[in-house]
């Protein structure tokens, strides 16, 4: 066998393993994004449900979902402050 070719095999294993490395990262942020805006939006339609009747409500769409998603039930009270306030 060929030294150049083993060469080349080897380079080509290392530029593969760096494209799915390259692929697979950005991917794992992306799923936990869509994650936790899946459970804020869940959060955001559970305060509407249960605080609709007092005059309480929240849009529900991406960006409150997320926020809401990352801060936990703090953001659910920034949101309702920004709403009110704003």
């Amino acid at each position: 066998m060929d030294l150049g070719l083993v060469f080349t095999y080897i380079f080509g294993l290392l530029f593969l393993y760096a494209v799915i490395r390259l692929l697979i990262v950005p991917a794992k942020y992306t799923v936990g994004v869509i994650y936790r805006g899946v459970l804020g939006a869940a959060c955001i339609w559970i305060f509407n449900l249960a605080l609709g009747f007092a005059g309480f409500h929240l849009p529900i769409n991406p960006v409150t979902a997320i926020c809401v998603g990352y801060l936990g039930f703090p953001g659910l009270g920034l949101l309702y402050i920004v709403q009110n306030i704003l």
